[in-house]
């Protein structure tokens, strides 16, 4: 059985695995995560549902496309 929590939710993107996992490490006991590995891909979970945080890395590759 799935325990209910109102943790804040938080959605990690990045596109450095170690960099996520290192969020999450820091980030996982407090707040429910959801992690993608690009812009395009935050976009489609943002469309999908909208979390309370967005946490973002300012250097991707394809953001300007």
């Amino acid at each position: 059985m799935q325990k209910l929590t109102n943790r804040p939710s938080i959605l990690l993107v990045d596109d450095d695995l170690l960099s996520r996992e290192m969020l999450k490490f820091a980030l996982a006991d407090d707040f429910v995560l959801e992690e993608v590995n690009s812009g395009e891909a935050c976009l489609v979970s943002v469309a999908k549902k909208i979390p309370q945080l967005v946490v973002m890395d300012i250097e991707m590759p394809g953001w300007w496309v």
